[in-house]
């Protein structure tokens, strides 16, 4: 009976040997698919963090090109604007400039385009009045058949250029007149052009 029971043991402890071996392999078996399960969620994870940063990181370099570009854009702008003030500040300097022949031809040109009638006074810019002689201001005063021009001893402090006054009308051809209306009209195409 000892012989049956030692057999019965040894067999019963070969059993559970066997059973605890199989348990260890399948813990094993699901350990290792676990973590090859684990190990894949976070590969794809990793991909998909990697793939979010790189876009993240190309968002943000668009972002500043885009940030650089508006500030170049507003830098050329506004030098294109300083460019055009200087256009017009030359321009009104050369006007200013004018010697007494050109300047009468000027005046002359800009009575022939008005349809005048009626007593007129011309008032100088002072700019424009320290430019003349004493016979192109008399060649100021005309007297045709429709309209009369005397001039007036006052002028314009720090303009160019003569206002044609007939009360209540005062008509502006001061230089700094005129250029601000051509500026107005023509700045935007000006600032275009030198934007390219």
């Amino acid at each position: 009976m000892e012989t049956s029971l030692e057999t019965l043991t040894q067999y019963i402890l070969t059993q559970a040997q066997s059973e605890a071996d199989a348990l260890l392999a399948r813990a094993k078996d699901e350990s290792e698919k676990t973590l090859a399960d684990t190990r894949q969620r976070l590969d794809e994870r990793l991909i998909r963090e990697k793939e979010h940063f790189k876009r993240l990181s190309d968002q943000r370099i668009e972002d500043a090109q885009r940030q650089k570009a508006s500030a170049l854009r507003r830098i050329r702008t506004q030098y294109a604007r300083e460019l055009v003030e200087r256009l017009f500040d030359q321009a009104e300097e050369a006007l200013c400039g004018l010697d007494g022949e050109r300047f009468l031809q000027f005046y002359k040109n800009a009575l022939a385009s008005l349809p005048l009638q009626g007593a007129y006074t011309v008032r100088l810019g002072g700019r424009s009045a320290a430019n003349l002689s004493e016979a192109e201001r008399k060649a100021l005063a005309i007297k045709t058949e429709t309209y009369s021009v005397t001039v007036c001893e006052d002028t314009v402090p720090n303009e160019g250029g003569f206002l044609l006054e007939q009360p209540p009308v005062e008509m502006s051809f001061l230089f700094s007149d005129l250029l601000k209306e051509l500026k107005s009209a023509d700045a935007p195409g000006l600032i275009k052009g030198f934007l390219g």
